[in-house]
């Protein structure tokens, strides 16, 4: 590949890129390999305004499903919002009820109120509020000010919510980056979206390796300077999980000191290069599947 090739792809060090182009037709069962199998996470917005249409526009890029919900017809214009989104006339509370009650709904679903209507905002925060706590959905953002936010945890806790699970409601939504208009908002939501989703995996790593670690196997989690596991006095193999924003460098330099320490080591990555670099170390290098096996 030539530099100016390169670059246009984002190749800005040159080198070999394989791209795979395949027709998937509507209504076909063929999944795309890029897919995986793995269905993509969902986005669910209730209510139809400038934000939400922005929001749902942001779906391809977030990688995820984006279905918006509106009991108002006339609000939910096709034209309005990428092909790609499914627009669902309903009250949202009743349409997020039965999405659970059919199983399709999990740890990774992502739920934006975005309606600024009671009547809407309270049925629906109180099921997913509660939908949350089970573990089936990921996120819960309000779009509000902060009168009426006040207002809607008053409502929901007259009608019986119980208090903790106001602390799971993440509003006003968004992150606070001083987002002005609806395409500015929808970003600041997007990006809290990918933050709680990422917390949400770094916790379930956590957790996986606390109920992993014996007196044999050490495991670590590099992302830049951070350590894991029980080290002092333990000798035996030792396993690095390479998770996202790991620094590469810090996990060849692991290995190589392990291995100068006798130690056997193994390297749970999906990176290519980074998987070379560690064999070239003397580390013997899994899949991430095995952090899933280990659940």
């Amino acid at each position: 590949v030539g530099d100016d090739d390169a670059r246009a792809v984002g190749l800005t060090c040159g080198g070999t890129i394989v791209v795979s182009v395949e027709r998937v037709d509507p209504g076909s069962d063929r999944v795309p390999p890029f897919q995986d199998g793995a269905p993509l996470p969902r986005l669910v917005i209730a209510g139809s305004n400038e934000v939400a249409v922005a929001l749902a526009n942001l779906g391809g890029p977030l990688g995820r499903r984006v279905t918006v919900c509106d009991a108002r017809e006339a609000f939910l214009q096709p034209a309005r919002f990428a092909e790609e989104a499914e627009l669902v006339v309903d009250w949202p509370h009743r349409y997020l009820a039965a999405e659970e009650a059919a199983g399709r709904l999990d740890g990774s679903t992502a739920v934006a109120v975005l309606t600024h209507d009671e009547k809407f905002d309270v049925p629906l925060l109180a099921l997913a509020l509660r939908i949350r706590q089970e573990g089936r959905l990921g996120y819960v953002g309000l779009m509000a000010s902060r009168r009426t936010l006040l207002d809607r945890r008053a409502r929901l806790l007259g009608e019986g919510t119980p208090p903790e699970l106001l602390s799971l409601l993440h509003s006003p939504i968004g992150l606070d980056i001083g987002a002005r208009g609806p395409g500015e908002i929808a970003i600041s939501i997007a990006a809290e979206i990918i933050a709680e989703s990422r917390s949400a995996h770094a916790a379930l790593v956590d957790a996986t390796l606390d109920a992993t670690l014996d007196h044999d196997e050490i495991v670590l989690v590099l992302e830049g300077a951070a350590r894991r596991g029980q080290e002092e006095g333990v000798t035996g193999r030792i396993r690095c999980v390479h998770a996202v924003g790991s620094g590469d460098d810090a996990i060849v330099e692991e290995v190589r000191e392990r291995r100068v320490a006798g130690d056997a080591v193994d390297v749970v990555t999906a990176d290519r290069g980074l998987r070379e670099r560690v064999e070239a170390a003397g580390a013997s290098v899994i899949g991430p599947a095995w952090l899933q096996s280990r659940i």
